[in-house]
């Protein structure tokens, strides 16, 4: 299956309470690539997101996941946040990159080629500013001058925390560099108890989408709803 969806995690707030229900929730799609905002770890408490998904995704699918993840930020002075891909498909190359903050917290983007079932996809994840439209901007842009070289023309996939609706310039970057949307302005993410704006995002260049939906309609899993996308072939 060639299904990547984009979801951010809110940290580990209440993970005890939410981790199983999440588990379930992606075991049940499987899906070949996983884009995670708020990837967090409590060096404390030794819990980690990625180790619990990933065993879980591998156990349901009998087939083993990846995790590629990148250290931002200390969030709510005690856990470590990042950003990650979880994938089954076999990693070819990955890189990191960071992106202007300008006093903001550290923002990342991660780039990782991978080698689908349809042939080879470059998929890169964010979670760009939430105070500032100009920082936004600069964050997009460097994300696409390092994307360039990095996907040499692959057929390429844009994922993340935007927090910028459709109509942002930070996205409309995108679309000029001839990315587009998977997902209509309709399909709200943000908040997941009553959601009012799409601030996540699933972009796309070279690539159609056989189906896209929104995931998660429950504010138990998390403050955003995911969303997911399937390659056509």
């Amino acid at each position: 299956m060639s299904e990547i969806l984009t979801f951010n995690l809110q940290c580990l707030k209440d993970w005890p309470d939410r981790r199983h229900q999440l588990a379930v929730a992606l075991s049940a799609r499987q899906p070949g690539a996983l884009l995670l905002q708020e990837a967090c770890y409590d060096p404390k408490m030794r819990d980690e997101a990625l180790q619990y998904l990933c065993g879980a995704l591998s156990g349901a699918s009998g087939v083993r996941y990846e995790a590629v993840w990148a250290e931002t930020h200390t969030a709510w002075e005690r856990f470590r946040e990042g950003i990650a891909v979880l994938t089954r498909w076999p990693v070819i190359r990955q890189e990191i990159i960071s992106l202007p903050h300008e006093g903001d917290f550290p923002r990342k983007a991660i780039l990782v080629e991978c080698q689908r079932e349809a042939g080879p996809v470059v998929l890169a994840c964010t979670h760009l500013s939430h105070r500032s439209s100009s920082l936004r901007i600069k964050q997009s842009e460097a994300l696409l001058v390092a994307l360039e070289p990095f996907a040499q023309g692959a057929p390429a996939l844009v994922g993340g925390d935007f927090n910028a609706g459709p109509e942002d310039p930070a996205v409309a970057r995108f679309i000029e560099a001839g990315f587009h949307s998977a997902h209509a302005d309709r399909l709200l993410t943000f908040p997941s108890h009553r959601p009012s704006m799409k601030i996540d995002h699933i972009l796309l260049r070279g690539l159609q989408a056989a189906s896209s939906a929104r995931l998660f309609e429950s504010p138990t899993l998390s403050d955003h709803l995911g969303l997911a996308v399937t390659l056509a072939p």
